[in-house]
């Protein structure tokens, strides 16, 4: 399997367990529940801004200011942190 780095012109789907991260030039413009399809209008991260990712690591904390990676979770502005990114689709 290849990888295949996002850009921002194209839609990206980041999936954490529960839920699905829908992107666009850095912004989240949905979010699904992945048990049910289901949009959830009333996440705190819709319409939110990307700023990078922040990996726990055993005794230290990764922050970045670049794209998450599966692992990583998604930190948007205004101190939202995600659960980790199990896998990331570009579409």
């Amino acid at each position: 399997m290849q990888l295949v780095a996002p850009t921002w012109s194209s839609e990206t789907i980041f999936l954490t367990k529960n839920t699905e991260y829908h992107l666009r030039d850095r912004f989240c413009f949905e979010i699904r529940d992945r048990r049910t399809g289901k949009a959830v209008g009333d996440h705190a991260a819709l319409h939110r801004e990307l700023a990078g990712s922040v990996r726990f690591l055993e005794d230290e904390v990764s922050i970045r200011a670049g794209l998450p990676a599966p692992g990583d979770a998604m930190c948007f502005r205004g101190d939202l942190i995600t659960s980790p990114v199990l896998d990331i689709l570009v579409c």
